[in-house]
Formats: structure tokens, C-alpha cells, sequence
């Protein structure tokens, strides 16, 4: 189905995504590719990362979609949204995904991603949302995240992310929600984050403070 030139919407049917031989040709000139809340299956095709005209892409809510998130996709730097939650999407958040300078939001909530949070996402100077609840994530909170001087909701929450939270986070001035809550983060909390003068919202509850 079609919606608009130069946008694909594929929403509500019985997809399944069977193999990476064909090249989606067709898609070259989407803006926008919505295949989510389906029943897709297999992996993502890392030849989406051909799709430069791509600025949203939304595939969650197929939860038989497994495998690795392609490396391709951090070249699609025209794109604004990328949204892959619930799913069962595993491994490592592809470092090329700091190339993605158009970037504004990334939900991958819901997932068994279980790598730590590359710091490399602390590149995406346009993010303002980063949804990455949920999921298995481990390691520390990468301090390169306080580069990101647009972000207005980082939730972090239902992880196992451990060590201190970064000071560097007093820097995404325009921060409004914060939730690291649920995971094994310890030491003393920043007083840095007194500098957040717009947050909202900040969420610590279970964790070994």
C-alpha cells in the first residue's frame, strides 16, 4: 500500500521478511517505511541500508523479528526516526548508529539487546528522545551521552546497566525525563544534576544506591 509519494505503508497484515537476495529497488525513494505490528519474521535486511532517502522507519511490534540490527543502517543519515521496540531484535546497538546525524528519536524498548550503549550514539547531536527500557542491556551509562544537547527523554530503565551515573548527563540541558530506574547502578548521585532546570521527571528507584 501506498501513501503519499515516495512512502510505503505496510501495516496490519501477515508480513513475514524471508530473505536478503532481493534488493528492495522499489523502496530507493521512501521517506517513510512502516512495517510494524506485524508478523514479520527472520531478521532485518542489512540492503535497507541502501535506502538513503529513508527518514522514518518503524518495524517494532513484530515480535518473531530476531537477529542482529544491520551495521548498513547508520548510513541512512537522513533519517529522523528509527523505532524497532518490541521485538526479539539481540547483540550489540551497531556503533555505526552515531553516524545517524538526522537522528531525533531511537525506541529499541522492549528487545533482547543485551550489549552496552555505544558511545558512539553520543554523536547523534539531533536526538531527543532515546527510548532503550526494557531490554538487557549491560555495561556502564556512556558520559558521551551528555553531548547530546537536544535529548529531552533518556529512559534507560529495566536494564542491567551497573557502575556510576555520569555527571556529563547535568549537560543535555534540555533533559525533561530521566529514568534509569530497575537496574544495579551504585555510588552517589551527581549533584551535577541539580543542573537540569527544565527536568521533570527523575526515576532511581531499584537500584543499589
Amino acid at each position: 500500500m501506498c501513501a503519499g509519494d515516495g512512502v510505503r505503508v505496510l501495516t496490519g497484515g501477515k508480513l513475514r521478511m524471508e530473505t536478503e537476495t532481493e534488493e528492495p529497488q522499489q523502496l530507493y525513494s521512501s521517506r517513510v517505511l512502516c512495517l510494524q505490528d506485524n508478523r514479520l519474521n527472520g531478521s532485518i535486511p542489512s540492503q535497507f541500508g541502501c535506502l538513503l532517502s529513508l527518514q522514518q522507519f518503524r518495524i517494532g511490534g513484530n515480535p518473531y523479528l530476531t537477529g542482529q540490527l544491520p551495521p548498513q543502517l547508520g548510513l541512512l543519515t537522513n533519517l529522523t526516526t528509527f523505532g524497532a521496540a518490541a521485538t526479539g531484535l539481540s547483540g550489540a546497538i551497531p556503533v555505526e548508529f552515531g553516524n545517524l546525524v538526522s537522528l531525533q528519536t531511537l525506541a529499541l524498548y522492549n528487545t533482547d539487546i543485551s550489549a552496552p550503549v555505544p558511545p558512539e550514539l553520543g554523536s547523534c547531536s539531533e536526538l531527543t528522545s532515546l527510548y532503550l527500557l526494557m531490554s538487557k542491556i549491560t555495561g556502564t551509562i556512556p558520559p558521551e551521552l551528555g553531548k547530546l544537547q537536544k535529548l529531552t527523554s533518556l529512559l534507560l530503565w529495566g536494564n542491567s546497566l551497573t557502575g556510576l551515573i555520569p555527571g556529563e548527563l547535568a549537560n543535555c540541558s534540555e533533559l525533561a525525563v530521566l529514568d534509569l530506574s530497575a537496574n544495579k547502578l551504585y555510588g552517589e548521585i551527581p549533584g551535577e544534576l541539580a543542573r537540569l532546570v527544565v527536568l521533570e521527571q527523575l526515576h532511581l528507584s531499584d537500584n543499589m544506591f
